[in-house]
């Protein structure tokens, strides 16, 4: 395989993953709630303030998703949006680092899942990074 072909491939779980996750934001509260608990690993209570940070989350998720799409339709085209989810993921990894104790205690995310979750930060953050464009029209 490719490495261009790879890096379609990578963004287009992201992309799926993504949208996913956003539209699933707008499924009633108690579906919502056991998803998350079961890929996440986070517990929370319905409220007004959290369904809707809720959806307000999945839009922009939705739009990332679209936006992962568009990127891997033409990866060299639309090189600026691969770099952008590069540093994205940075900060979603060190933040899942920096707040782990806020997650375990508040959330009542067990380790399993933040490890899981680091894990595979790193593992498309890294993917996406060694598999972006050049601009100088080359694949590294």
């Amino acid at each position: 395989m490719s490495k261009n072909t790879a890096l379609k491939v990578i963004l287009a779980i992201i992309s799926v993953y993504h949208v996913g996750l956003g539209v699933i934001a707008f499924f009633p509260f108690e579906l919502v709630a056991s998803i998350v608990n079961s890929v996440f690993g986070m517990q929370f209570t319905e409220s007004g303030q959290i369904i809707y940070l809720g959806h307000l989350f999945g839009i922009y998720t939705i739009i990332f998703g679209l936006l992962i799409a568009v990127a891997a339709v033409n990866p060299m085209k639309y090189r600026s949006i691969i770099n952008v989810a590069v540093a994205l993921y940075a900060l979603r990894l060190l933040n899942r680092i920096m707040f782990s104790s806020t997650l375990t205690n508040d959330f009542s995310v067990a380790t399993p899942y933040l490890v899981l979750e680091v894990v595979l930060l790193l593992f498309f953050g890294i993917s996406l990074y060694t598999l972006r464009p050049r601009s100088d029209n080359r694949v590294q």
